[in-house]
């Protein structure tokens, strides 16, 4: 099976996509995610994607780095000419209240 079509099924299988939907990735600003966005960025058309917008969520961990993650994402979504959503979080105080992991 080629990339395309194998794309369609995983999206059909793991995230109940269907032609025409609208799809929010979540990007970090990592290799992966943002290998992601250019992928269904790219292939829009052929996937059925009507609307595709980029999602990211600044933990609040790193301090600049942190800064610099979601400006980059930012700039990314502008570059691709795509709607950008963010959030910020105070994930370290939160975990603390709740009594659980930075990763939970």
């Amino acid at each position: 099976m080629s990339l395309i079509p194998k794309a369609k099924e995983t999206l059909k299988r793991e995230c109940g996509f269907k032609k025409g939907s609208s799809v929010l990735v979540a990007c970090s600003g990592g290799a992966d995610s943002v290998a992601l966005l250019h992928f269904l960025h790219t292939l829009k058309e052929k996937l059925g994607i009507a609307k595709l917008g980029v999602y990211h969520l600044n933990h609040g961990l790193r301090g600049e780095e942190a800064n610099a993650d979601e400006e980059f994402v930012a700039n990314l979504a502008k570059y691709l000419d795509i709607p950008f959503h963010s959030d910020r979080a105070d994930v370290a105080a939160y975990a603390a209240q709740h009594g659980i992991s930075l990763e939970m």
